[in-house]
């Protein structure tokens, strides 16, 4: 959604706009990689996928906003940087939304 937002700010055409797939790979790998160092682990944009991007509206109790959250699956592989960082990681997640269920991960070794 932020790239759609950037898209539009900046007086981008629709018609010029990179083919959806391509915005949420490119966005969400941007999104992941900026945090990948912090949370443990490197990532390389060439064996990482990005793909189920949903907006999920719903209202917490007696508010009259509604609350939107998107999400996206990454799949690939990561390279664990920092094994006691990432351990961390994958207790707590990643991201701003883990109290409404989301940024979790899950993990298995590739060799």
């Amino acid at each position: 959604m932020e790239g759609k937002n950037r898209l539009n700010k900046n007086g981008v055409p629709k018609k010029d706009w990179p083919p959806r797939v391509d915005l949420i790979q490119k966005e969400g790998f941007s999104w992941l990689a900026v945090r990948a160092e912090k949370h443990g682990f490197s990532i390389k944009e060439t064996e990482v996928r990005v793909d189920g991007y949903q907006q999920h509206r719903f209202h917490k109790s007696r508010q009259a906003k509604a609350v939107s959250i998107s999400s996206l699956e990454f799949s690939g592989v990561l390279t664990v940087t920092d094994p006691e960082v990432f351990i961390k990681t994958l207790y707590h997640g990643i991201g701003p939304a883990k109290g409404f269920g989301f940024g979790m991960i899950m993990v298995k070794r590739t060799s």
